[in-house]
Formats: C-alpha cells, structure tokens, sequence
C-alpha cells in the first residue's frame, strides 16, 4: 500500500483526487493533509506527498514545497497557473506537475516516486526468508547459498512480494506496479511467472509464494527476516 498525501487543498479538489486516485490504483492509500500537521508525518511515514497552492500563490507554494524537502519527504507539486518567478526549483526530491495533468499522469508519478524511494532504500538491504536471501544492492537471489538465475520481471515480482510479506496482491496490482505500461495483455502472465519463480526458490520444505484463491498472491510471512 502507497501512502499519499494532499497538503494544501480545499475539501472539493482533495475529494476529486482521492476519488480519482483510487480508482486509477487501488493500492493508493490518499488522505488530506494540513499545514500544521507535517510536522508529526514522520511517525505516518508517506510515500509521498502532493503539494499545492491552492489561494496562496507562488510565496506560500515555496514554503510548503521547502517544508516538504526539508522533513525529507519526497513531493509532487501541482503548479497552477500563478507567477512562479519565486519557486525554488532546485529543491531536492520534489517532481513538478505543469498543468493541464490527468488523474492517469499523476498516478503514474506517484508510482515513479515511490520506485525511487524504494531503490534508494534498497541499498545494502536483504531481505531473508528461510534458505531464500535476496541481496536488493546487487540485484542477487540465493536458495541455501546457491544463486539463482533469474528473469528482471521475475527478480521484480519477487522483490515486491519478499518485501511486503504476508499482503495479498492481486493480479491487477501486480501487473500495475512489476510490468507499469510494458505489458497490455491479461493476468494470466502473473501466473505464469509465478510458476516459474516457485520452479526456481522452492523446495520441499518452503513455499515461498503462497496463492490466494481467487485474488492473487502473497510471500509467506512465517520465517521472514530483514538485514
């Protein structure tokens, strides 16, 4: 699940995004955010955060934009159609958005955001489950010290699930965010890579991936352990 966040709109606009996000990507978890209430987003950890200056103008675009930097979140800004002279633009982690944008385009950076954020939290991470041990910095799989050849999209769908153990992904979502626009056909190449993964990691004693019937597919959470 994504967390996102609205800061700086009225009720009708933060309605019309959260309505509209979700039904582009239901794995987007968007809620409204104050200005007051950055400060404590560190204990809710977002993903991201989506900035506007909705009846404040360039000034009061630039210090939320600046507020959003500095706590070390990344942000999309949605630029209106105001001078914009004054907006520091060099500001680490912050993706402007020139209007006209789409719902569709503003899920598609929201995803990117969080891809970025997860490869820079990737480095010098493992992840451990049992005899499985996934080296995220050098892009490595093992099984009982033995490493494993894998596909990209193959190393990416188990990432996503070693990563999120016990959360149930359904075949739509796992198209969305392992194959974005590189794939247009049905869910059923989920299961077949699904296969071929099990082929590879599993053994008599682990399954790794476990399916759930009629919605998709989940890591097994029982033995999992990061490093």
């Amino acid at each position: 699940m994504t967390r996102v966040f609205l800061l700086g709109m009225p009720s009708s606009e933060a309605n019309r995004l959260i309505s509209g996000l979700h039904a582009a990507d239901r794995s987007l978890e968007v809620s409204r955010l104050r200005d007051e209430q950055l400060a404590t987003t560190r204990s809710i950890a977002p993903s991201v955060i989506i900035v506007s200056a909705y009846g404040g103008g360039a000034p009061k675009l630039s210090r939320r934009v600046a507020a959003v930097a500095e706590a070390g979140f990344s942000g999309i800004v949605l630029l209106p159609a105001i001078d914009l002279f004054n907006l520091d633009v060099h500001l680490t982690g912050v993706d402007l958005c020139f209007p006209p944008f789409s719902i569709e385009e503003l899920a598609v950076r929201i995803r990117a955001t969080t891809l970025r954020n997860k490869d820079h939290s990737d480095n010098n991470r493992v992840i451990r489950s049992g005899p499985l041990e996934i080296n995220l910095a050098m892009y490595e799989v093992k099984v009982a010290g033995s490493k494993i050849s894998l596909t990209y999209k193959e190393y990416q769908l188990l990432r996503l699930l070693a990563a999120n153990p016990g959360h149930v992904y359904t075949r739509e979502q796992l198209l969305r965010t392992v194959w974005e626009y590189d794939y247009f056909g049905g869910t059923r190449t989920v299961d077949v890579h699904v296969r071929r993964l099990r082929s590879k990691i599993d053994d008599v004693r682990h399954r790794f991936i476990e399916t759930v019937r009629n919605v998709g597919y989940r890591f097994a959470a029982s033995t999992k352990h990061n490093a």
